[in-house]
Parts: C-alpha cells; sequence; structure tokens
C-alpha cells in the first residue's frame, strides 16, 4: 500500500515535467512555494534537471488540474504554457517566462515583455514569485481574476541522509517534509555560512575589545596611589574614625610584641 502510494505520488510529480534526454537525477531538486494571496494550496514540486523543464500554466482539463507536487494552478490570468521551471546540477533553480500574455514577476520585476521569451531568472529563498496580473472591474475597484502569488520557501537541492523521496513529504501540510532536510552544495547554504562566520567573527572582536578594555582599566586602578581619602571613600567613614580605628590596630600590635 505505501509502495503504490509513494508511486502515485512521484508520477504526479512528473505530469508536467517534459523529458527531453529520457533520464532522471537520482536526487531532484525541489521547489517550495507558499502562497501569499490565497489562490493556492502549498506546493513541493520535484525540479527536473536541464536539459528537461517542468512546465507551469493553466489547469485546462483533467490532466492538469493543480496538485501539492505539480506547477499548474487554477487561475484564468495564467497561460496555458506561462512558464518553465528546471534545476541546474550545482542545485540552483531557474524560472523562465515561455511567453505569457500578463508576465511572470519575481520581486516585482517582470522578466519579459508580453508574449516574449525571457532570459532564465534564478529563484532564490524567500523570493516573492508572481505569474499574471490581477484583472479589476470596469470601475477599478473589484478584482475579478486574481494573479498568483507566491513565497519561495526553497529552491535547490536536498538530501535526508542520501536520496529524498516523497515518502518524506506530508501531503496533509502540502507536501513539506516531517522532518528536517539537509541542504546539499548550494549558493544558498554557502551564502549563510558565510554570513555566519562574519557575524561569529565581529562578536569574538567585540568581546576581546571588551575583556582589552576591562584589563586597562583594573590596570590603572591597581597603578595608582592609595591614599587615606580613597580608603574613607571606599569604607565610607570620616577621618577621625578611621584614624581612631588604626590607632586601636596600633595598640594592640604594640601590646601583643615581646
Amino acid at each position: 500500500m505505501a509502495q503504490s502510494q509513494q508511486q502515485t505520488m512521484n508520477s504526479q510529480a512528473q505530469t508536467n515535467g517534459v523529458a527531453r534526454n529520457g533520464t532522471q537525477p537520482d536526487t531532484p531538486a525541489v521547489l517550495y512555494l507558499s502562497p501569499m494571496n490565497g489562490t493556492f494550496d502549498r506546493k513541493s514540486i520535484n525540479v527536473p534537471f536541464s536539459p528537461d523543464v517542468l512546465k507551469i500554466g493553466r489547469q485546462t482539463n483533467a490532466k492538469t488540474a493543480p496538485t501539492a507536487t505539480n506547477g499548474f494552478f487554477d487561475s484564468k490570468v495564467l497561460s496555458r504554457q506561462h512558464a518553465e521551471v528546471y534545476a541546474e546540477r550545482s542545485g540552483r533553480v531557474y524560472i523562465r517566462d515561455v511567453k505569457s500574455s500578463n508576465g511572470t514577476f519575481v520581486n516585482g520585476k517582470r522578466l519579459s515583455l508580453e508574449n516574449k521569451e525571457s532570459d532564465p531568472h534564478e529563484l532564490r529563498e524567500q523570493d516573492v514569485l508572481e505569474l499574471g496580473i490581477d484583472i479589476v472591474s470596469e470601475d477599478q475597484k473589484t478584482v475579478v481574476h486574481h494573479k498568483v502569488a507566491a513565497r519561495v520557501e526553497h529552491a535547490g537541492v536536498y538530501t535526508h541522509g542520501g536520496d529524498i523521496s516523497f515518502s518524506d513529504l506530508d501531503s496533509s501540510q502540502g507536501g513539506y517534509a516531517q522532518q528536517p532536510l539537509k541542504r546539499a552544495a548550494s549558493q544558498g547554504f554557502a551564502d549563510n555560512a558565510r554570513a555566519n562566520a562574519l557575524t561569529a567573527a565581529s562578536m569574538a572582536a567585540r568581546n576581546s575589545q571588551g575583556v582589552q578594555q576591562q584589563q586597562q582599566s583594573w590596570s590603572r586602578m591597581w597603578l595608582q596611589p592609595l591614599t587615606t581619602e580613597h580608603i574613607v571613600k571606599r569604607l565610607n567613614v570620616s577621618p577621625s574614625v578611621l584614624m581612631f580605628s588604626i590607632l586601636l590596630v596600633l595598640t594592640a600590635r604594640s601590646v601583643k610584641s615581646p
């Protein structure tokens, strides 16, 4: 039963993939998309490696019905063949507009003009991906058809102690992994590692500077001459009381001496 379910999910994941060389890599790249305007459910898309591509487009029949693992959307503002997504062996994921009418946008920037194919654009974590535009009514007050707006939660290759499979995904959560997945070599991971190293170095430098300043402060304090006035201030007593106490100590010592 479990094996049959996994095979079904894998089949759905590749429904809109266009195989150009008939082979698939052992460890696929994945694209996690989170909805920003309620136009679709969360997606965990298995992205093929170039020269294979995965189609992004509008649902036109039962075979292109949107699922959590394909690139189809129930939206009238998308073209049937709106965009393509693919991955490189380095782990980077790219999207390309394929002459759509209403455009593909990444972080508010349109990738190409209307009905013009765009250059490939790399998708990164936290990018805002928009497919199409909002279509408003004649009075410009009501949105008749909404664009597809998504946040890229991850784009790249993951390994989970080896190869990733859809049995690791939680279908109740829109295809997200039940257990933490470890990223393989990718640009985002390297950037995070460099940022963490710089932060640690900065904190170490500040701590070292603080220790040096504290040591200098203690050194200055011990090198300064200790006067009766300093002792009075520290003990918070009057000079007369301090002198009386010193006399008592000296008297006691002289009495004990033979």
